[in-house]
């Protein structure tokens, strides 16, 4: 079987979502699975090295250049299937399943597995993130094919699959639902950073990207709000800078900082602060969203304030008692966080975003699979 990944650079979430998921699999079962990643030419090389320091097998391919061309890929996949006689494939986006379809009509393709991460098509509409204007207005039938006509699915919350259903007809019953997973080895060993809190300070951290749908400005509104009532609210990012960020350490001098750290000494500051910020717009987007960042959040023993019908997190948030829900317009009480609040949440995390904890769902992806 081959896991194919198409478009995607390396990064954190690649390396959660297709590398450690693939070695994952491999555990549960004895088909022979290969992890596929098509990449950009622009850093092929650098990029193939990074890709080959985390799972040596892959097999690392340059996609072909432009990608209003990406059909063209699908001869370079023919090929592949050839060379590995592997006849199954789990794709990791709705590209990647059409690639696949396209080879399965030569009959070198049995089975197709969509591994649906997220709308692409209500994201690219929503946040304009393809200039491509002609790509762009063929995602939709892209999407709708590659949910319709997967043999099976993998979806990563419950409001991913309501759109399926809502905007294709999906009623199919051949998915699970395996949320954005992440592991439980911890990479850090004591390294020296300086922490710039008093005890007495209630920290508030977002890690993570400053992508579009992050909503930036909703953000600051809820940030202008917390950090008014008291100085001893404070925010730091783990985050590239940008403008916006730039502005909010102008208006909060005392009170916002800012760090770029790499990966691995990440979770060793987010364990000492209290609260992790998870707040986005009410976009079809972010309401079928699994972000990685709240399983991380919650493993380094944080609560999470989160936003309104933020996928299955919102509800979760409430069911479990590990953070606060806010609303445009409602003022949040900020507490320090305990020791039996850090231990409460990290145990949550173990429970429900470890790929342990879907064993059987990885099961049977496999199984319809094989």
């Amino acid at each position: 079987m081959l896991f194919l990944s198409f478009g995607d650079a390396p990064s954190g979430v690649l390396s959660s979502q297709v590398f450690d998921v693939v070695k994952y699999c491999r555990t549960l079962t004895k088909q022979r699975i290969i992890c596929l990643a098509f990449i950009s030419v622009r850093g092929y090389f650098k990029n193939r090295v990074i890709i080959k320091n985390q799972i040596n097998d892959c097999w690392v391919v340059p996609m072909y250049p432009t990608i209003h061309l990406w059909r063209f890929n699908l001869l370079t996949l023919a090929v592949i299937c050839l060379l590995t006689k592997q006849r199954n494939i789990i794709a990791r986006n709705a590209m990647a399943v059409n690639l696949a379809l396209a080879v399965k009509k030569t009959g070198l393709i049995k089975k197709i597995a969509l591994d649906g991460r997220g709308a692409i098509a209500a994201e690219w509409n929503e946040y304009d993130v393809m200039p491509n204007k002609k790509l762009k207005s063929e995602i939709n039938e892209i999407e709708k094919t590659a949910v319709l006509q997967s043999d099976f699915r993998l979806a990563v919350s419950n409001p991913l699959v309501h759109y399926w259903h809502n905007r294709y007809g999906y009623n199919s019953k051949q998915h699970v639902i395996i949320p954005c997973t992440i592991s439980f080895e911890k990479t850090f060993n004591n390294i020296d950073i300086a922490w710039p809190y008093h005890p007495h300070e209630i920290v508030l951290v977002y890690a993570g990207s400053v992508a579009g749908w992050q909503s930036f400005d909703l953000l600051k509104l809820f940030l202008n709000d917390v950090l008014t009532q008291t100085v001893n609210h404070q925010v730091l990012f783990l985050s590239k800078t940008n403008t916006s960020i730039e502005t909010l350490k102008q208006s909060f001098p005392n009170q916002v900082k800012h760090m770029w750290l790499p990966h691995e000494q990440v979770l060793q500051i987010l364990e000492r602060c209290d609260y992790g910020i998870l707040i986005r717009e009410q976009t079809v987007t972010n309401e079928v969203a699994s972000p990685t960042k709240f399983a991380e959040y919650l493993s380094a023993g944080l609560d999470v304030l989160i936003s309104e019908k933020l996928g299955d997190y919102t509800a979760f948030v409430q069911q479990n008692n590990c953070g606060i829900v806010w609303e445009p317009g409602s003022k949040t009480i900020l507490l320090k966080s305990s020791v039996a609040q850090k231990n409460h949440n990290k145990i949550l995390a173990q429970q429900h975003f470890s790929k342990e904890a879907f064993k059987s769902d990885y099961m049977r992806l496999l199984e319809a699979m094989a």
